[in-house]
């Protein structure tokens, strides 16, 4: 049985992020939609995307003995960190920013969803807009943190950076807002 899609977007869910780029904030929604039921319901910040955690903090254990990434179904948290550290970018240090941050995708989702006047060019406009984004997770001091990492080489420090200034840019990232 196939997958329902999802309302507004058109699209199936995802059971993991794409191996090609960092997810958009469409990926991220489909990420959302594939880990709890079809309408997010269950989506109740910490106990609900984040399977094992230090502590009342959230931090995800992220592939230490005993988290869920050497599972078949990792947690909502670790799916959305993962790309992001196979990458090799740094990300927020408080996990409590990121769950922030997947609440407010799921606001601004819900509140277009629930737009009954948006015609389908408007839905198609709004799914294109959601998949040029990148769902960022790179602190503000990014580029310090990617530039003083002594087990790169220089020119990969450079590439890196390049790299990731074209999924957040320039300016301060949204996650540490």
């Amino acid at each position: 049985m196939a997958a329902a899609l999802i309302p507004l977007l058109g699209m199936e869910p995802l059971g993991r992020a794409p191996i090609q780029s960092l997810p958009s904030e469409a990926d991220t929604i489909r990420l959302i939609w594939g880990h709890v039921d079809s309408n997010f319901k269950g989506f109740r910040g910490i106990s609900s995307i984040c399977c094992n955690v230090e502590d009342r903090r959230g931090i995800c254990l992220l592939g230490k003995p005993g988290s869920c990434g050497g599972q078949d179904s990792p947690c909502l948290l670790f799916k959305v960190k993962e790309r992001w550290v196979e990458a090799g970018f740094p990300i927020v240090d408080i996990d409590n920013k990121i769950i922030y941050k997947l609440t407010n995708l799921k606001k601004k989702f819900d509140k277009k969803k629930g737009d009954r006047k948006l015609n389908q060019e408007e839905k198609v406009e709004f799914n294109q807009q959601l998949a040029k984004t990148t769902f960022s997770l790179a602190p503000v001091d990014w580029k310090q943190r990617i530039m003083a990492d002594s087990f790169l080489l220089s020119a990969t420090k450079k590439d890196r950076v390049r790299v990731l200034l074209d999924y957040v840019g320039d300016e301060e990232s949204p996650a540490t807002r």
